[in-house]
């Protein structure tokens, strides 16, 4: 027996010793600091970020409601007569045409005319404010810079990377550059309304002209300034995939009457949806770790704590990604929409007075889908949900793909683009060359964005897929996120001369004929 108790330790010592040195070499793996390209962040001068700050004073709301979903003419008019006279090499040097009504496709051709486009793709159009203005510490169409900062609607999402782009290709053509590959900007004026007047629009316009492009840029991702969970250091985030967006409408019938003599079985329309809606927000759809998600936490394993390195390294294996969905799904509201389907309760309507028993009832619940959920599978699972919770009432539920505000349907989620391809290890060099936050460089990883971008409207054209990310560094875990759409958007001044500086050296790399392996 103590022969074979002295074989058990050694053979557990030598498992413990196998996985320590597992977990060490793991950390070998962490991203080499890349030499840094000098960009001089004062290039442009104040008048760069006055330029900036001047393109967030025009109130350019977009309305799903309003004539080319556009509530006031004139102010994205205007925004075109400032881009004009901000970025005087771009008008030029480049093909800047204004289509679509209010949208602006510029094309740079590049000087090899046999290697594929590339599309940045950005908008101007921002949200409501949503009568909040007597809370902004500035007013939301001010264009304040001060306190370090630029404020106003539109800072962060996303007219900084209007300004950026076009900032740094102003300065690059000034100084001569012509890249090797042709440079496309597309900026829409509806995204925030779906896109489809604007983005859609110019997507057939490319499409029309033959246009294939090597991939595609657009928002989506930015730099965790701060490190996100067990990561202090700053972490580049770069969308690779987005999840697919859609309202399902819920409806029950009754036949209603005088509240004084309700059913005594719970078959109101009232009651049977509220059932309908605490088993949907109760029992979401199955967590499951897919890509990106996937490749997010195995680019993260290198920067763990030394304990969980070799299980976020294999967390693609089974029962390992099992494992992780569920942690990552109870960690965090933020890491639980990484992992799952979401289901969120948006709109109720039933009644009309306090002693009457509605006739119909109904519920929106918006939802964000995983790559590779189908819509019609949201359907049959709220089918499903009616039929279990409705008992004898079943027959009165209706349930189908509301059209949202966008006037579509939805939209499916995304093809992931790898994050092993030329495409993300080329940002990935470009954004560590040109970038440092508090200090470093920052620690590139893939992302899934959660909402939707205007770069769906183009993926067919692209052969390289769709990358997701502004050059902006944001304090998270501060919650500068909650500003976006939010109260008090703003951006400080050296993180836009920093997205310029960025912007100069994406734009070099893509631009170039052969890309990064």
């Amino acid at each position: 027996m103590r022969l074979l108790a002295s074989a058990a330790v050694a053979v557990l010592l030598a498992l413990v010793a196998a996985y320590v040195q597992l977990s060490i070499s793991i950390s070998r793996l962490q991203q080499k600091p890349l030499p840094r390209v000098h960009c001089d962040q004062e290039a442009g001068g104040e008048e760069a970020v006055a330029r900036f700050a001047k393109l967030l004073t025009y109130n350019t709301i977009s309305s799903i409601d309003a004539l080319h979903h556009v509530n006031q003419p004139a102010e994205f008019e205007a925004v075109h007569k400032h881009l004009r006279e901000s970025y005087p090499f771009v008008w030029t040097h480049a093909k800047a045409e204004q289509v679509c009504e209010y949208s602006l496709l510029v094309t740079w051709q590049g000087a090899n005319e046999s290697a594929l486009p590339v599309l940045f793709v950005s908008h101007v159009d921002v949200v409501p404010i949503g009568g909040n203005e007597d809370k902004w510490t500035h007013p939301p169409f001010g264009g304040v810079v001060a306190d370090g900062c630029i404020w106003g609607r539109g800072a962060v999402d996303v007219k900084i990377s209007v300004a950026a782009i076009l900032e740094s290709w102003n300065q690059l053509m000034k100084d001569g550059h012509t890249p090797e590959r042709t440079m496309i900007l597309a900026v829409g004026h509806d995204e925030e309304t779906s896109g489809r007047l604007g983005a859609g629009c110019m997507a057939g316009i490319l499409k029309d002209r033959g246009v294939t492009l090597e991939a595609i840029f657009d928002e989506g991702g930015c730099v965790a300034s701060s490190g996100i969970s067990f990561i202090k250091s700053p972490v580049a985030l770069i969308a690779t995939a987005e999840k697919g967006y859609t309202d399902v409408l819920v409806g029950v019938h009754s036949p209603g009457g005088h509240s004084s003599m309700p059913p005594t079985d719970g078959s109101t329309s009232a009651a049977i949806l509220s059932r309908v809606i605490n088993h949907a927000e109760n029992h979401r759809p199955a967590v499951a770790l897919l890509p990106p998600a996937t490749d997010f936490v195995q680019f993260m394993a290198p920067y763990a704590p030394l304990a969980i390195r070799p299980l976020l390294k294999f967390c693609d294996k089974w029962p390992l990604n099992w494992l992780v969905a569920r942690v990552l799904y109870r960690l965090s509201p933020e890491t639980a929409a990484m992992v799952s389907t979401t289901v969120a309760t948006t709109n109720v309507r039933a009644g009309v007075s306090g002693n009457v028993l509605p006739l119909d009832a109904s519920a929106v619940f918006n939802i964000r889908t995983l790559p590779g959920t189908v819509l019609q599978e949201l359907v049959d699972y709220f089918y499903d949900v009616g039929q279990r919770v409705a008992g004898s009432a079943a027959g009165k539920i209706s349930v189908k793909l509301r059209p949202p505000e966008s006037g579509e349907i939805g939209n499916d989620p995304s093809n992931v683009t790898s994050s092993s391809g030329s495409a993300f290890a080329t940002l990935m060099r470009a954004v560590q060359e040109a970038m440092v936050v508090e200090g470093e460089a920052p620690v590139v990883a893939p992302y899934l964005v959660m909402g939707g971008t205007d770069s769906k409207h183009y993926a067919a054209l692209s052969v390289g897929g769709t990358l997701r990310f502004v050059p902006m560094a944001l304090d998270i875990r501060a919650g500068e996120l909650a500003r976006v759409h939010g109260i008090d958007e703003r951006i400080e001044v050296p993180a836009y001369k920093q997205a310029v500086c960025a912007y100069k050296q994406i734009t070099k790399r893509f631009g170039a004929a052969q890309w990064a392996a």
